[in-house]
Order: C-alpha cells, then sequence, then structure tokens
C-alpha cells in the first residue's frame, strides 16, 4: 500500500485551497472538461453503433470542447437523448456539485 506522507497530504491541501480561491478557474476547467467528455462519448458511440466519424478526434474534441452546450441543444430538440447528452449533464451536475462542496 501507498503511505501517505506529510509533504503529499499538504500538496493536496494546496492545491485544493488553489481551487477554492480561484473559483474562476475551476469553473473553465470544469466546462472543458465537461466538453471533452461530451465529444469522446459522442465519438465512441458513433464508433460503437457503426456510423461514420466525419471528423477527425484532433479537429472535433478541441471545437467541441469550446460548443458543448449548443451541440447538446441540438441534439435535444433535433434527434432526441443521445448517451453523449446524459453524461455530459451529469457530469455538469458533478462538477456544481463539487465546487459548491469546495465553497465550505
Amino acid at each position: 500500500m501507498m503511505k501517505m506522507t506529510y509533504q503529499k497530504l499538504s500538496k493536496i491541501y494546496r492545491n485544493t485551497q488553489f481551487l477554492k480561491k480561484h473559483k474562476i478557474i475551476s469553473m473553465i476547467l470544469a466546462y472543458f472538461i465537461v466538453g471533452i467528455i461530451y465529444d469522446i462519448t459522442g465519438y465512441l458511440y458513433n464508433i460503437i453503433i457503426g456510423r461514420e466519424v466525419v471528423f477527425s478526434p484532433l479537429i472535433s474534441i478541441p471545437l467541441g470542447s469550446l460548443f458543448w452546450p449548443v451541440m447538446i441543444y441540438a441534439d435535444l430538440k433535433h434527434i432526441g437523448v443521445m448517451p453523449q447528452d446524459v453524461l455530459a449533464l451529469i457530469s455538469v451536475i458533478l462538477f456544481v456539485t463539487i465546487l459548491l462542496k469546495n465553497e465550505k
């Protein structure tokens, strides 16, 4: 088993203090992480069902991580609920609870 030394624990504590002090950085980081989760899930879903992947992940993931809320809206409006929508919304809820929990 791995022993947690005082230095490791203090380093972890300092990292969480940084996120507590800089809320905007943690919100931007959470936004991009949710976008990456959305894009990777959509890419894997297309591969699993056998649909042709139009754009390379090198292009689609950076662009999709910026505009994922618009794509979720378009999916829900025109296609319906897809697995990447559900996973992205779950991760948004998870990040909101983590950010609110760190506020205390």
